[in-house]
């Protein structure tokens, strides 16, 4: 099998987010801690990529393109501010479990207009070596972005 494209790359992130989100439900507070750290750093690490690489190509690239990535860009702010809210919050505080239902409400929104809406025009406007490249691109990336520091426990 050759490299993934940028597409399989991203839609894998997304079902590994989503299945991080799905084990939220039910946890212990000790564990909804831990999975909502890890959660955010994925979600951080996610949104900076792509903004780095994928967002300029399809600007460029992709009819309508500025239109679809001012609307994902300003879903990565509204998911960025949820965040910080979440961020601020104890796990034991009685708003944790809603900011995290509304950091999962977006980004479940986001990844479903990406999914059925970006990911298919990217796939109209390049070929798949242009799509391989951009998925080695986004490893590389992913790859030199710094790991984001744990709260001490």
């Amino acid at each position: 099998m050759g490299q993934a494209n940028v597409i399989d790359m991203l839609t894998e992130e997304h079902k590994q987010v989503d299945a991080m989100m799905d084990t939220y439900d039910g946890a212990d507070v000790e564990r909804r801690d831990r999975l909502v750290h890890e959660i955010i750093e994925s979600l951080t690490k996610h949104a900076r990529i792509e903004e780095q690489v994928l967002y300029p190509f399809i600007r460029a690239e992709v009819p309508d393109g500025d239109q679809l990535m001012d609307e994902a860009e300003r879903e990565h702010q509204e998911a960025k501010d949820a965040i910080a809210k979440l961020s601020d919050l104890s796990p034991d505080d009685p708003a944790f479990d809603g900011a995290f239902q509304a950091l999962r409400d977006g980004v479940r929104h986001h990844v479903e207009e990406e999914e059925t809406e970006v990911f298919p025009k990217l796939t109209q406007a390049a070929d798949e070596a242009k799509l391989v490249e951009l998925g080695s691109r986004l490893a590389q990336a992913k790859a030199l972005s710094t790991r984001m520091p744990r709260p001490p426990e």
